[in-house]
């Protein structure tokens, strides 16, 4: 029961809006000396066929490593050496059916076409729940075309919302188990390979340990080996590609709401929920308000982001400003584990504030209001609450938003600094 009141409001598991956007600001860092870097596109079967013998021991050693964590949540779906994306796709344990690894180019707003446009929905069918006034323009790619890194990266940091994680736990030999929060259909059904909770009272810890389980991490570390292994292999394409997925989950956790369940429950709710004779009633309204606040968490970034490419606004500037600026790489930080350690800890102390300031910035209506969805209303729109803030208030929204920014671009250059050594 207790679990429920935690994490319906985990609904669509989305963190940042645009994880393209939020990439490719991170990559003006002043260190980034790699985005212009051009690299020679390939589909996933030009790697397999070549690093059959090297893919069949990553994945051994990957199942080792997941087998010393003695977190269980596994079986060992070993790479067959076939060299067909079903068998990588499996022996991964991502969603054989729904991930189709499609080459293409995410051209950011205003950005340069190349004259190859497709419709989202060929790239993934989850791109159709992109609706304006936030953009998706996507371009078809050939084997053998030279790209820069950075459209690599920015394209497919994105790409672990295109049904490589959807609607897993249908596939009973990968061993994933009963999902512990999230719901088998629809977006909720990735919830648990992109928040991790590691960071819950200890009321959630005794009551709903299930709460723990989200493996961020563990795709993470997945994703991060096939990067490195198709650098040193010289397939500079897929070690940014993978790189990218990696770079995916440590943007999601390093938003507020991917760490930390419900932001604004206390000690003291949980308690009053132990013993409320309406526990349904108080279920509801936090899931309802958490995930309010949430999703216009991710509309103000995404919307924000969108709009600093298309004209020059204070408030835009600052919001890309924050993500290329800062530290270049996470201090201490050698691997995965210390890395995602490291991000949810910040994103988990930072919640309960940046929740707070939703609340002051976007005001009643859209954050206290059990009967108001932000995600439904047929009123609500992105631009009317953005500018219905007040500006005082939306200026401490943008201080707070710098906090979680500066850690997502911090991580961003982490994984792709450590993946390219």
């Amino acid at each position: 029961m207790l679990l429920s009141t935690l994490l319906l409001a985990s609904g669509p598991a989305w963190a940042w809006g645009h994880h393209y956007l939020v990439t490719d600001r991170a990559l003006d860092h002043a260190s980034v000396d790699y985005a212009d870097e051009a690299v020679v596109v390939e589909p996933i079967e030009a790697l397999l066929l070549d690093l059959g013998p090297e893919l069949t021991a990553l994945f051994d050693g990957y199942y080792d490593w997941l087998e010393a964590r003695g977190r269980g949540r596994f079986n060992r779906v070993p790479y067959d050496d076939s060299g067909t994306r079903e068998a990588f796709l499996r022996a991964a344990r991502l969603n054989p059916d729904e991930a189709s690894l499609p080459l293409v180019y995410r051209v950011p707003p205003g950005g340069a076409s190349l004259g190859t446009p497709m419709d989202c929905v060929e790239a993934s069918p989850y791109l159709a729940q992109v609706e304006p006034p936030l953009r998706c323009d996507i371009e078809h790619l050939e084997p053998g075309q030279s790209v820069p890194a950075r459209a690599v990266l920015t394209t497919y940091a994105d790409e672990p919302d295109w049904g490589l994680d959807h609607h897993l736990w249908g596939y009973t030999e990968f061993g994933y188990g009963e999902q512990p929060y999230g719901k088998p259909e629809g977006e909720s059904s990735k919830a648990p390979f992109h928040m991790q909770f590691a960071h819950e009272n200890f009321l959630v810890r005794a009551a709903a340990p299930e709460a723990l389980d989200g493996m961020v991490v563990e795709r993470m570390e997945l994703f991060f080996r096939l990067s490195r292994l198709s650098f040193d292999a010289g397939h500079d394409y897929w070690g940014y590609r993978f790189a990218a997925w990696a770079i995916h989950y440590a943007q999601d956790i390093a938003q507020p709401y991917h760490a930390k369940a419900v932001p604004s429950a206390t000690v003291f709710y949980y308690l009053r929920y132990a013993i409320s004779p309406n526990k349904d009633r108080l279920k509801a309204t936090a899931s309802q308000l958490s995930g309010n606040r949430h999703f216009l968490y991710e509309d103000f970034v995404a919307y924000g982001l969108q709009s600093s490419y298309e004209g020059s606004d204070p408030l835009t500037d600052a919001l890309a400003e924050f993500l290329g600026s800062g530290d270049a790489l996470w201090a201490g930080v050698s691997d995965m584990d210390g890395l995602a350690a490291a991000v949810m800890d910040a994103s988990a102390h930072h919640a309960r504030r940046i929740d707070k300031t939703i609340v002051k910035a976007f005001g009643a209506k859209y954050t206290e209001d059990p009967d108001y969805d932000v995600e439904t209303a047929p009123d609500y729109s992105v631009t009317a609450a953005i500018e219905g803030m007040d500006e005082a208030k939306g200026e401490l929204l943008l201080s707070e938003t710098a906090e979680d920014f500066h850690r997502a671009g911090c991580a961003t250059r982490t994984i792709i600094d450590l993946a390219r050594k």
